[in-house]
């Protein structure tokens, strides 16, 4: 399993008809969608802003090592 996470502006809809479902858009979607598919299995990769507001809010709390560039 790959996990990203980004913090961000989004846009979130109904679509659908028939068979209704809920979706989110936006390029913060699209930057932890490719997050997610580029990186390492078993890690959770996350952005600059998201280790930036962990770092103010929860200092000490993670340990980070460097991941790719996405």
């Amino acid at each position: 399993m790959r996990i990203g996470i980004h913090i961000g502006d989004i846009i979130g809809g109904v679509i659908g008809k028939n068979v209704v479902r809920y979706d989110i858009y936006g390029k913060d979607v699209l930057l932890a969608n490719k997050m997610e598919s580029n990186g390492e299995r078993g890690r959770i990769l996350i952005s600059q802003p998201l280790k930036q507001l962990l770092d103010e809010n929860f200092p000490e709390l993670f340990e980070y090592s460097p991941g790719p560039l996405v």
